[in-house]
């Protein structure tokens, strides 16, 4: 069995409560979950104390240059306002807190109780089913599904050689931009691993000695994403290997292995050739496709659990 460190379940489920709050308790979910709030009012704040502080520095000066008797008394004067204005531009409720937690905690109990009965079946291995979810907090639900189900495999799959790493949160510019799903570490190296839960058929295609999904063909920005996120990590993985699971993974002749992508931010639609291979692979055989190929490609640089965990994970 894998040495398992950290849990995707925990952040795939906190994600369909994150949507379920959004729509239950919209006042809520702008208050404490919105990732996207307008920083203008901070900046505002931070414009004013710097007018002040500027102004105190100027008349301290002046009255140091001129020697004025009145430095002393108007240094404190300045003290005061610089106080005073400090306190106004930040105002402090003690009870605010207190507020938004007991709001946070009665909408995220309401989410549960709402979602509760698929949280049961998708945590004993039962694919969600149509209920009182709406069809895109289901999806979110169905990936949660497909997370914790590869998770499993992984661990009670793999020989004790292997550590797996799971929920590795990515951030761009001071936010969370990206989430790794898995991670495996053997002595070989590192393998990054993706979990979906797709319906459609999958359309690669052929260019020289490019295989890829072409522009604007199902999931083909899932590559691009799936190559960012391997990018960020200290140490370089071998391969990316998504776990395609639900109809996909019916309807698509598996595994699959692609050596190109395209950038899902390049406007001129390029095909690029892939930092590592990319390998769909059907979610139910994940464990052996996963040894199989940690044990054939070639070996890479690899680490540990504690420098990982000590590693930032920031891409700018």
């Amino acid at each position: 069995m894998a040495k398992r460190y950290g849990s995707v379940a925990e952040g795939a489920i906190d994600e369909v409560i994150e949507a379920v709050v959004k729509r239950l308790h919209p006042e809520v979910y702008a208050a404490q979950f919105d990732r996207s709030n307008d920083p203008g009012p901070k900046v505002a704040k931070l414009l004013l104390l710097f007018v002040v502080v500027g102004f105190i520095a100027f008349i301290g000066l002046l009255c140091i240059l001129t020697g004025s008797w009145l430095r002393w008394p108007i240094f404190i004067g300045d003290a005061i306002i610089f106080v005073v204005g400090y306190k106004s531009i930040t105002p402090h409720d003690p009870q605010l807190e207190k507020r938004k937690k007991a709001a946070m905690e009665a909408a995220v109990n309401d989410a549960k109780r709402v979602a509760g009965e698929e949280f049961y079946k998708i945590e004993n291995g039962k694919i969600p089913e149509p209920s009182q979810l709406t069809a895109d907090e289901q999806r979110w639900l169905t990936g949660a599904w497909g997370e914790i189900e590869v998770s499993k495999m992984l661990e009670q799959g793999l020989d004790d050689e292997y550590s797996l790493v799971e929920d590795i949160t990515i951030h761009k510019n001071g936010r969370e931009s990206a989430n790794i799903d898995h991670l495996t570490i053997s002595p070989r190296g590192l393998l990054l691993i993706d979990s979906k839960v797709w319906g459609d058929k999958l359309k690669p295609a052929t260019t020289g000695d490019f295989t890829y999904l072409p522009k604007n063909t199902p999931y083909w920005e899932t590559v691009s994403t799936c190559l960012y996120e391997a990018s960020c990590l200290p140490t370089r993985p071998r391969a990316v290997i998504m776990a395609v699971g639900g109809e996909a993974e019916k309807r698509n002749k598996l595994p699959m292995a692609l050596n190109a992508h395209i950038d899902r931010y390049d406007q001129t639609g390029s095909i690029m050739v892939s930092p590592m291979p990319t390998y769909l692979v059907p979610m139910s055989q994940i464990a052996a496709y996963v040894d199989a190929l940690d044990k054939k490609l070639p070996v890479g640089p690899t680490t540990t659990f504690e420098k990982l965990n000590g590693a930032s994970f920031t891409r700018y």
